[in-house]
Formats: C-alpha cells, structure tokens, sequence
C-alpha cells in the first residue's frame, strides 16, 4: 500500500467519476487489492504482488478518468473566466462590479479545498522523498559482500577435496558457499527457487522436515538422501533458529574439515 503514489489520489476521484456500471466492474478488483494486502495466498509473502496486477491494471483505467476529468475542469474554468472578462469589459459598471463579485465568491469557494488538496499532496510527497533518501542511505551503510573470505576459503578446500559429484547436507540459503561458490549438489535447496520451479510445497516441507530430523540427530536418513557430507556452520545455525530446533553437534564428531568450535565458521564431517 506504501507503493500507490499518485495512485492514492487519483482512485478515489477516479472511482467517483465513472460510470456506475464501472464502479460496479471494478469492486471484486479492490477486494482483492485489500485481500492481498492481509491474506498471503502463496508460500512467499512477496508473491502476492501477482495478485495486485489484476487490480492495478483497472486501477489505472479508473485514474485517467480522473486525469480527464480534472483537465476538463480547469479547461472549463479558464474558459469560463477568459468569456466573463470579455463581457464586463463592455458591460455596464455595475455589472462588471457584479460580475467580480460573483467570481471573487467563487475564488473564495475553492481556495481552501484545493490548498488543502494541495497541502496534503506536498506532505505526502515530502514524506515519500524523504523515506527514499533513508532507505538508500541506510542500504548504502551496509556491507553489500555476499561471501566472506573464510567461506571462499572453505569452498576452495570441498572444490579441492571433495569428489564433484558429492551431496551435502547444508542450511537452504540461497547464498550458501557449497553450492554456490564449490558447486556441489545439497539435499534442499532455497525453498522460494525451489516453489517458483513448479515443487510441489508440501514435497518441500516433507524435505525440510528430513534435513531437521538429520541435523537432530537421525542419521539413518543420510543413506535415503546419499548425503556423502555434512555441514555444519552459520548457515545450518541460522537454518537452526529459523526452524526453532538446535542442532546435535555430538552426532557429527567424525571431522574431515574442523574450522572452530566456536560456531562462527563451518565444519563438514563426513558421512
């Protein structure tokens, strides 16, 4: 709702200005606007913008309406006054003293609403302005890098040691070094790539569940998934949190890479 823009001003006047035939057409699209707003329908919540171009596309439609209809207004209104000026010229005295009058009432009539309007429409954008300035500056205060040196150095060695066709069993982010930076197959990876492919979610968390179970302690499921390795690391710690269950370091203690036991940097144990 943050992302409407002008949008937030122009439906409602759009939505006024048309046809009652069209306001009754585009009512199930707002529904839906404010369902996708409160309701996830997909896995992912970001997902559901799919759902908002249905009702942005008529959305649009109804806010040229109200570009129309404003243009039309200040058109008339400038017509109207270049018309009235030319009859007071040639009116009598107190006519065109009538005559400015009546505008001068009418000045007065829309001066407030429209500096209101006007008002408004500034803050707004003020706001939006200033709200951009800080996203930027807050992104651009964070460190963009993706991999740190040590998780380089820890895909070099599986690169190096590991035969390429290993499988491991890691944490399913998107960004994990073993499949991104060693190229190495791993049981599950991230969900969201995973679901946008066509997986079947409830096949996604009938994996999940498994790699949880492993990282328990249930190692008889390694030979169902022919894992060869197991990493355990920042990555599978945070996969831990996400999950809320904690991992069983005691049932991987046979190491063939041990970097610390201080849980900042990943051991693969073998399997």
């Amino acid at each position: 709702m943050l992302n409407l823009g002008a949008l937030f001003f122009l439906l409602p006047l759009g939505f006024l200005k048309s046809a009652r035939r069209a306001r009754v057409f585009y009512l199930p699209f707002l529904l839906l606007f404010v369902l996708a707003n409160f309701v996830k329908f997909q896995p992912w919540c970001f997902d559901n913008y799919k759902m908002f171009l249905h009702w942005h596309a008529l959305t649009v439609v109804l806010a040229s309406v109200a570009i129309f209809w404003v243009a039309d207004r200040v058109g008339n209104r400038v017509g109207a006054g270049v018309g009235t000026g030319g009859g007071a010229g040639v009116s009598a005295g107190g006519g065109a003293r009538g005559g400015a009058g009546t505008r001068g009432k009418q000045k007065e009539f829309y001066a407030v609403p429209v500096s209101v309007a006007f008002l408004v429409v500034v803050c707004c954008s003020l706001a939006c302005t200033f709200f951009g300035f800080a996203t930027h500056a807050e992104m651009l205060e964070q460190n963009a890098r993706i991999w740190s040196a040590e998780e380089v150095r820890v895909a070099e060695w599986v690169r190096e040691n590991t035969p390429s066709e290993s499988v491991f069993l890691t944490g399913s982010a998107h960004n994990h070094p073993i499949p991104s930076l060693a190229g190495r197959q791993r049981v599950m990876g991230y969900e969201g790539w995973l679901w946008s492919h066509g997986i079947n979610w409830t096949k996604i968390n009938e994996r999940k569940r498994d790699e949880i179970a492993i990282y328990r302690g249930n190692l008889s499921l390694l030979k169902d998934y022919r894992v060869d390795y197991v990493c355990v690391g920042p990555y599978e710690r945070a996969f831990a949190t996400e999950n809320h269950f904690k991992i069983n370091d005691s049932a991987f203690d046979d190491e063939v890479l041990d970097r610390t036991r201080e849980h900042s940097q990943p051991r693969i144990t073998s399997k």
